[in-house]
């Protein structure tokens, strides 16, 4: 008899957590990360070959959107430059946030020559972007040819 009655109480929190379970998120839900798009603007226009001077350097507009093309708003946007020939240690920009997905950076070179800048864009719910540029870095006192 005493054995029959531990059926029934198992038996009965079985079909109890049977009937709750579905109710119970086992594993959190995540939505799978989206597409975060990097545009940039340079001001002043870069002319062809990429060509800036030392002593005024262009601003970048950075706009991030999604894979629609909607403005992603909130994102973290770190920068990184070093020069291409020579390890001069890599500089940092600083983006502002203007809203609206739209960030700007002024950039500022520490000498002549060829340089990268890469930046890296991160949103909550959207995988991390990132786009390298280059940049011919050149002092207007003294011009020099690129070719």
């Amino acid at each position: 008899m005493h054995l029959r009655r531990r059926f029934w109480v198992l038996f009965g929190c079985a079909v109890l957590l049977a009937l709750l379970l579905p109710l119970l998120p086992l594993a959190p839900f995540r939505q799978s990360a989206g597409a975060l798009h990097v545009l940039i603007y340079r001001e002043p226009a870069t002319p062809p070959g990429n060509t800036v001077s030392l002593a005024s350097p262009p601003t970048l507009w950075v706009q991030l959107t999604d894979a629609d093309g909607r403005l992603v708003e909130n994102a973290d946007l770190q920068t990184a430059a070093n020069m291409t020939t020579m390890d001069m240690g890599q500089l940092h920009f600083i983006a502002r946030r203007m809203g609206r997905g739209l960030y700007t950076l002024r950039l500022s070179f520490t000498m002549p020559g060829p340089w990268w800048v890469r930046l890296e864009a991160q949103a909550p719910q959207y995988e991390k972007a990132s786009q390298q540029l280059s940049f011919w870095v050149q002092d207007m006192a003294q011009p020099t040819l690129h070719l």
